[in-house]
């Protein structure tokens, strides 16, 4: 689940409805799995 931005726009692959980049702040407003969550925090210090 990493990744660097090179150019262009995100898009969701045939697998999921959609794709953004996001912040620590926006994760608190989406439907995100609580594992994901976990994982993201100790990962990259996401609160």
């Amino acid at each position: 689940m990493d990744a660097e931005y090179l150019c262009g726009e995100i898009t969701p692959g045939d697998d999921a409805d959609d794709a953004a980049w996001v912040s620590a702040d926006d994760l608190k407003n989406k439907n995100v799995n609580t594992k994901t969550l976990e994982l993201l925090s100790v990962l990259y210090n996401f609160q």
